[in-house]
């Protein structure tokens, strides 16, 4: 198996890449990378049902939705990903036992006492420290995860808290686990200095390391087009009812596939916004866009804020 180890500046480039590779690759291939700080939302997902928006916001972390399915994940400097795109036999079937154990051991040789339970996740004692997810399209696959080795586990916790807000659609939710970082069972130094040895126990096993470099034009187009686009990262999940009272405010919405709000009712103070209700129903439920539309209003600052974190 080729071995490639990149990563981009950007979360929206690492995501990029990653669909880039997907549709060229020839060969199986394993790819290890590091994202910044950054939340990232499985596919079928409702954005908003599985992060905490206002910290998020505040402390300037991205929101972007990856092409595989699976559940929501925080992506730091101290958490390493890996990426398997395999070439699938005529069933169309991951073996995620074979891909996982290759990881397995490699942290076994590492000095890492893991497990691989009956979800696929990998554990370390009772404590999770990788979930995986995965996307398969014709005969390819790609199965990729997180291994936590030095993450920042106060803003991990926060960054994907449950909303305030009450969700009811179809949408794929996350399962919370209690977890671990492995640099507090044996420390190799920064994470970049353990995806060098993790790298290294996988060359040991035969994988051969190679270059690779995406098209510079087709990476910014997909990062443009997809990876940056708020109807990609918050519209393109399930059809799903809005419910939230906040500062006086209490608002019901029913948001379409695509993120359109095709109904609202808002009451302050027990007093019907019709005109509000009006209006919000030409807009996309998306954090930018009812800001934008928010600050627009004739409303004193506090009162606009409290309007927006009603709607979110």
């Amino acid at each position: 198996m080729d071995l490639i180890a990149n990563s981009y500046p950007s979360p929206a480039e690492n995501l990029a890449f990653e669909e880039f590779y997907f549709d060229r690759f020839e060969r199986d291939t394993l790819r290890l990378w590091i994202n910044p700080p950054s939340v990232i939302i499985g596919k079928h997902q409702c954005t908003l049902a599985e992060i905490n928006y206002p910290f998020c916001e505040a402390e300037h972390i991205p929101i972007l939705r990856r092409i595989s399915g699976g559940g929501t994940v925080y992506h730091d400097h101290g958490n390493i990903n890996f990426s398997f795109f395999r070439i699938l036999d005529q069933d169309h079937k991951i073996d995620y036992g074979t891909n996982l154990e290759i990881i397995a051991s490699a942290l076994r040789h590492m000095g890492y006492e893991i497990t691989i339970n009956e979800r696929f996740d990998i554990y370390y004692e009772e404590f999770k420290i990788s979930g995986n997810a995965q996307h398969i399209k014709r005969r390819k696959a790609l199965h990729h995860g997180t291994i936590l080795y030095d993450s920042d586990e106060v803003t991990l916790r926060k960054s994907i808290a449950k909303p305030e807000a009450t969700f009811e659609s179809k949408a794929v939710q996350s399962v919370r686990s209690k977890i671990k970082n492995l640099r507090s069972v044996k420390d190799v130094g920064k994470a970049e200095d353990f995806m060098t040895h993790l790298q290294n126990e996988l060359i040991k096993q035969g994988h051969q390391f190679k270059s690779v470099e995406a098209e510079k034009l087709t990476l910014s187009s997909l990062v443009i087009e997809k990876y940056a686009n708020p109807d990609w990262n918050y519209g393109y999940g399930p059809k799903y009812r809005f419910e939230k009272s906040s500062n006086g405010w209490d608002v019901s919405l029913s948001v379409a596939r695509g993120g359109d709000i095709e109904r609202a009712e808002i009451t302050f103070k027990g007093e019907r916004q019709s005109e509000l209700e009006l209006n919000l129903r030409r807009l996309k439920h998306h954090p930018p866009v009812l800001t934008s539309y928010i600050s627009s209003l004739n409303l004193l600052t506090e009162a606009k804020q409290n309007l927006i974190e009603s709607l979110i």
